[in-house]
Parts: structure tokens; C-alpha cells; sequence
């Protein structure tokens, strides 16, 4: 079995290292992140995905003060005749000084750490002008013989910045360097991280490969359980009626607008929890007005099937008045139009079926429901959301906003099928009940529903 990485991250005050902890542990709860210098004042393990048997981070204090370390280093080590390659030696010796426990106590802690750790991620923030305190810092780690992988922080929006640190680290024969935004992580940047990290940890390599693999694994795992989250959603407001009288619309409404506010708000949850994420505000920014119009609701063609007749014989379709209004939810707004459904029909063989619900109809009752373009921009936006929860660093202090895209495809593409079935069974929706109704073929459309929308989504996946 192979031995677990211990693996350190330090750096300059205030250049990202909580963050990028915090990102690479998918843990946005993790030690403190503030725009201030000297947050973090202590050593904290991380061990990554709950694996304390396979790989270990570990937050640091930032250095302050490399270069008078430097030189007070180079001073104990001509009193005790230490040549220069004995970096390590070096480094023992100033622990156990004097000044170790008082002038330079944070970059004590840091040293110390590393003396016990298989590496070091030394964190740049591009931002910042190149200057020879960061090349002490990087001798002062280099002084304990382990590996040095330099993380260029920030890098999103600063292309020209990552070019010149690149340039310098590689005059001090520092080849091997990554860039990982830990605001907002590269696509596959993990991977790339880890991939990088085994080139010069050789030792380290199979951890490296079990924990890529690992990885992978669980971005399946949760772009799955993503959808299907997204996919409970969808079937409970597909399946979801109230029987109204015709002068109720009004109040139907607001009632069904809370019904959609109450569970889309409680799917967002579960994604935000589900990909490591707390206390985030949500902003949207594309707003798809579309009008209403009354469909047909119970004779759904699910349900005609159902019935066993044919949507050409004994079936007049009553017309109704559409109502468009704004549904809000956790600081996004959503504007769509729902409909009222309600259906006149014809027949014996319909009447034998459904008498008790065309009673209601003709005692002035109607049907309420979610009209499927409501559906089609939940779906759209909570894949929206997905995709940049996907893309999001845990160390991002902004709102997640989702970006601007066009719902022409969802508007006129069939819907699929598991919606469709849902429709005719109103028994499925879960909305006001302690559980999710137990229902085997329900279950069935739940997981199709969920298979077929991670297909049509795929491209927001970063894990082929």
C-alpha cells in the first residue's frame, strides 16, 4: 500500500493559499479568507476528499520576512561552520534558535511543516509586481530538500502576468510550474496540478494517479446525483395539478408560483451542498418572457394512451385565458409564463375513466399546472447553475452568476418522454407529502429523465 502525500501549500501573505485549499478539497468552509495580510496564523491539515490515507494539504501562515531570515540563517550557519549545501541542516539549526519562537515565528511554523511534508504548492499571485522577496521565499523552502511546485494564482485575466512569471522562475531553474486560478479553476486544472506534481515527485507518482482517478470518480459521481436532483424537480412540477374553481385563478397562481419558488430553492441547495458550497449568493442574468396559453391537461397524450382512445375521436379542446408572472427564487428571477390546463372532452369511454374529473369541470372547476416552457427554463437554468459550480473555485468571494443563454432549442424541442408520463400521473408529485411517493415505474421515468438530461447536457461536463 502505498504511503500517504503530505503535501504543503505556503507562500507570500494575501496571495490565495486558504483559497486555493479550499478549492482543491472542494471545501468552502476551510480556514479563513479575507483581503488581508496574515489571515491564516496557523498550520491546518486538509486531508483531501476525507482520505487522511491518501493525501493530506496543509494550509500555512504566509511568509513576512524571508530575506532577514535569509541572512540571520546565514549567520548561525557560519558560527557553526554549516557549508552551503546543507540546507537542511540549516533549517534544524533555526528552528531551534531563539529567534525561531519570536522574530520569525510564521515562517518558523511554515519550515517546521515542511520538514515533515513530501512537497510544497508555493502559491503566486500573478497580480503582484515580480520581486526578489519571492525568490527568498522560494530559496528559504528550497533549503529543505523537498520539492518545490510553484501554483500561479489569478491567472484568469492576467495572461500577459503569467507569461513574466513563468519567464522568471525559469531563471532559477524552476521549469515545472502550474497555473491554477483558485477563483476559477481551469478546465481539468486538477488534473493538470497533480499530473505536473508527479514529474517531479516520482515517489509520490501512484498516490498521484489513485487520487486523479478519484477524481474523476467523483465528478461522475456528482454530475449524477446532479441530475438527478434536477430530475425530482421536474417530475414532481410535471406531475403537480390543484383543482380550482374558474374565479380562483388569481390565487391559484401565487400558490402554485410559491409551490415552483419552494422547490427549485430546495434543488439549489442540495447542488450547492452536493459540490462543496455554502452561503453563496445567486444572481441571473438572462430573463426569457414568454407568454402563456391554457393546454390541454387531462387529456394529456400520456394520458390518453392511459385512456386508450385516440386524440383524433371524442376530444374538444377548451380554450382558457394564460397568465404570465415572474417567479423569484433565492435571488434569481425567472421570468416565464404558466398556464392554467383545462380540457373539454367527449365520450363514453372517457367518461368511464375520468367522469369524477369532467364532473368538476362542469361544476366550474379547473385545473392548474406547470406549463412544460416552465419546466424547460428550470431545467435550463439549474444546468446553467450546474456548469458553474463545475467551473467555481470554493475560495470565490462573488456571487455565482449564471451566465446569458438563449432558450430557443428548450422552447421548441420535444420534451421528453419521462415529462410526458409524469403529466398523467398526478400521484407522483411530492410537493406537501412527508416522502417521495414509492412508486416502481415512477423511480423508472425519475433515472431516464435524469440519464437523458446528463446527455443532453454533457458538454458542461469536465470529466469525460
Amino acid at each position: 500500500m502505498a504511503q500517504p502525500l503530505h503535501l504543503m501549500v505556503a507562500g507570500h501573505t494575501n496571495v490565495g493559499k486558504t483559497s486555493l485549499m479550499r478549492t482543491l478539497g472542494r471545501n468552502a468552509a476551510f480556514g479563513q479568507v479575507a483581503n488581508a495580510p496574515g489571515t491564516t496564523q496557523h498550520v491546518e491539515a486538509l486531508p483531501l476528499g476525507q482520505r487522511e490515507d491518501l493525501l493530506v494539504l496543509y494550509d500555512t501562515p504566509g511568509l513576512e520576512d524571508a530575506m532577514a531570515l535569509r541572512e540571520h540563517m546565514d549567520e548561525l550557519a557560519r558560527q557553526k561552520g554549516l557549508q552551503h549545501w546543507q540546507g537542511e541542516e540549516k533549517v534544524q539549526l533555526f528552528l531551534s534558535s531563539t529567534r525561531a519562537q519570536y522574530d520569525f515565528q510564521q515562517e518558523a511554523k511554515v519550515l517546521r511543516q515542511l520538514m515533515h511534508s513530501d512537497a510544497v504548492l508555493f502559491v503566486i499571485d500573478v497580480r503582484t509586481p515580480v520581486l526578489q522577496k519571492y525568490f527568498d521565499e522560494l530559496a528559504l523552502l528550497q533549503l529543505c530538500g523537498k520539492p518545490v511546485l510553484p501554483v500561479l494564482n489569478f491567472t484568469l485575466h492576467h495572461p500577459d502576468e503569467e507569461r513574466l512569471w513563468r519567464q522568471e522562475l525559469t531563471r532559477v531553474n524552476l521549469h515545472s510550474v502550474v497555473a491554477f486560478d483558485a477563483s476559477a479553476p481551469p478546465v481539468s486544472g486538477e488534473f493538470t496540478l497533480y499530473q505536473t506534481l508527479s514529474t517531479v515527485l516520482q515517489s509520490h507518482a501512484t498516490v498521484l494517479q489513485q487520487w486523479q482517478q478519484l477524481i474523476k470518480e467523483q465528478g461522475q459521481e456528482r454530475w449524477q446525483t446532479a441530475s438527478e436532483y434536477v430530475a425530482e424537480l421536474v417530475i414532481n412540477a410535471a406531475a403537480y395539478r390543484l383543482v380550482i374553481y374558474e374565479g380562483e385563478q388569481g390565487e391559484a397562481l401565487e400558490q402554485l408560483k410559491e409551490k415552483v419558488r419552494k422547490a427549485e430553492q430546495k434543488t439549489i441547495e442540495h447542488l450547492l451542498a452536493l459540490y462543496g458550497f455554502t452561503n453563496n449568493k445567486l444572481q441571473l442574468s438572462f430573463h426569457a418572457q414568454v407568454e402563456g396559453r391554457w393546454q390541454q391537461d387531462l387529456f394529456h397524450p400520456a394520458t390518453l394512451q392511459i385512456m386508450g382512445i385516440k386524440a383524433s375521436k371524442g376530444l374538444a379542446t377548451g380554450a382558457a385565458l394564460g397568465a404570465g408572472f415572474d417567479v423569484a427564487t433565492g435571488g434569481l428571477s425567472l421570468g416565464v409564463g404558466t398556464v392554467l390546463g383545462a380540457t373539454l372532452g367527449a365520450g363514453a369511454q372517457t367518461w368511464r375513466h375520468y367522469g369524477s374529473r369532467l364532473q368538476q369541470w362542469w361544476e366550474g372547476k379547473r385545473v392548474l399546472t406547470v406549463e412544460d416552457v416552465l419546466l424547460r427554463a428550470l431545467i435550463l437554468r439549474l444546468y446553467l447553475l450546474i456548469g458553474e459550480l463545475n467551473r467555481r473555485g470554493h475560495g470565490a468571494q462573488g456571487a455565482i452568476v449564471l451566465p446569458e443563454q438563449a432558450e430557443e432549442t428548450w422552447q421548441v424541442a420535444k420534451m421528453p418522454e419521462p415529462i410526458e408520463q409524469a403529466r398523467a400521473h398526478p400521484e407522483w408529485c411530492a410537493w406537501g407529502k412527508l416522502r417521495t411517493p414509492r412508486d416502481g415505474w415512477r423511480q423508472a421515468q425519475h433515472l431516464a429523465l435524469a440519464q437523458q438530461l446528463q446527455q443532453e447536457f454533457a458538454a458542461l461536463l469536465p470529466f469525460k
